[in-house]
């Protein structure tokens, strides 16, 4: 299997730009959580039937699903006096034990029109540690316009995660991923699309038939996405600003130009390119403002980089030890090369995680056998597989490094998944529309 060069396939294509609504809704399955996750209870908010909006009605929904997903809380079916609306700062303590409802935490809220407004809300909500009996946080919203509610239920979710966890919450991220429709087929739909990190609000940013789409990656501000493409017959980089859908032509040399990654800061980007100087390519560092190339490696095929946080360093792809792809990192500051895999038979698609101590990427650990995700611990050299598939490729992680995405192809079309970086907790996030891959979180 020649996976070192899967992201070379390419051929020739014409697309067009569409900012639609796509029809790829991807749906969160847990196949496996944390055997004790932390149970929670929520307490009805509203009332009363909205009629201008459909989300106020679904609103703790959104955050009992965030919370759900992570595979660590279990959402606890509220009884007794808790499935009743029950006002701020009026918790029932004293009916509380008697309500025999076994969570640690509870939370309560209100919802309601704000005065004199037409779709726009007031939202209260409190969290409240049932074993302490004290109230953890409390926030009050007002004037939310109501195609602003779905944002503000992540934040919200945001908000219970860190407090109970101690680690901030990243329900507000968004992700990027392409579709394809009849992969097989000569004219099969190639669909570049954006949307929330629970699958909702998926927007097509580039839609285009009998071409593929490849290697999207976010920009650090998640103002811009940059995607692989062609232009007149040759390999090309682009990049698209998501507000305006302005593309503009990052890399265009003859032959591979392929798998782009933003620094830290925006200033530049790593790439790997073979200016038409046969099947190899090396990893290139570009000033994104002076259009300055500096070239970072030179002996073997090299790709797939990644910066660190701090921005010092990039891990990539190299065959430049045998014919085996290995994880390598380029020092920005004197260009020295160190290999950092010596284990398995093949390993490739490093991503930092956000505390730049290890790294999340694809090992095989025996010839011919499976291809899973895998974390390299950088200060003790120690590789642990985190997932369980047959093919799991393309690794991206979340933004507060406790989760990754991944495409998966064990089914009979390729699907996102998730797991978390311990490997407790997987996800399956099928698609309705086509095999899905290449994610990336922004």
């Amino acid at each position: 299997m020649k996976c070192f060069r899967f992201l070379y396939l390419f051929l020739l294509f014409i697309f067009y730009l569409n900012f639609s609504q796509a029809q790829a809704d991807l749906i969160v399955h847990i196949s496996q959580g944390v055997d004790k996750p932390i149970p929670i209870v929520f307490s009805p908010m509203s009332s009363f039937i909205y009629k201008n909006s459909e989300l106020p009605n679904g609103f703790v929904s959104v955050i009992k699903n965030d919370l759900s997903n992570t595979g660590q809380f279990k959402i606890i079916n509220p009884t007794g006096v808790f499935a009743q609306k029950i006002l701020i700062n009026q918790f029932p303590w004293d009916r509380w034990t008697a309500s025999q409802i076994a969570a640690d935490y509870a939370v309560i809220g209100q919802i309601s029109p704000s005065a004199g407004e037409t779709n726009f809300y007031d939202v209260i909500f409190q969290l409240y540690n049932t074993y302490g009996h004290t109230a953890l946080m409390g926030k009050i919203y007002q004037h939310i316009p109501s195609d602003q509610m779905r944002v503000l239920a992540h934040q919200i979710a945001n908000q219970i995660y860190q407090v109970i966890t101690g680690i901030p919450g990243d329900f507000n991220s968004r992700i990027a991923y392409v579709t394809v429709d009849n992969p097989v087929a000569r004219n099969a739909l190639y669909q570049l699309i954006i949307s929330d990190q629970d699958g909702f609000n998926p927007q097509v940013l580039l839609r285009q038939r009998g071409n593929p789409i490849a290697s999207p990656a976010w920009s650090h501000d998640g103002t811009q996405l940059a995607y692989v493409s062609y232009k007149n017959n040759r390999m090309a980089i682009y990049q698209i600003t998501l507000a305006t859908g302005e593309r503009i032509l990052l890399s265009n040399f003859p032959g591979i130009n392929s798998a782009p990654a933003y620094s830290p800061d925006g200033t530049y980007m790593a790439m790997a390119l073979n200016q038409d100087q046969g099947a190899n390519t090396n990893i290139y560092l570009v000033n994104l403002k002076s259009k300055k190339y500096q070239k970072l490696t030179s002996v073997g095929s090299n790709t797939e980089p990644s910066f660190s946080p701090d921005g010092n360093f990039i891990v990539f792809t190299s065959n430049q030890a045998g014919n085996k792809p290995q994880l390598y990192q380029v020092n920005l500051h004197n260009l020295n090369i160190s290999r950092l895999s010596f284990e398995g038979v093949q390993n490739f698609k490093p991503e930092f995680t956000p505390d730049g101590k290890s790294i999340v990427f694809m090992h095989q650990e025996d010839q011919n056998g499976p291809i899973r995700l895998a974390v390299l611990n950088l200060s003790s050299g120690q590789i642990t597989e985190i997932t369980h598939g047959d093919l799991d490729k393309s690794p991206s992680l979340s933004p507060n490094g406790r989760m990754v995405i991944y495409a998966n192809y064990d089914r009979s079309k390729g699907v996102l998944a998730e797991a978390s970086m311990n490997g407790q907790v997987q996800l399956v996030l099928p698609s309705s529309a086509g095999w899905v891959q290449s994610p990336a979180w922004s």
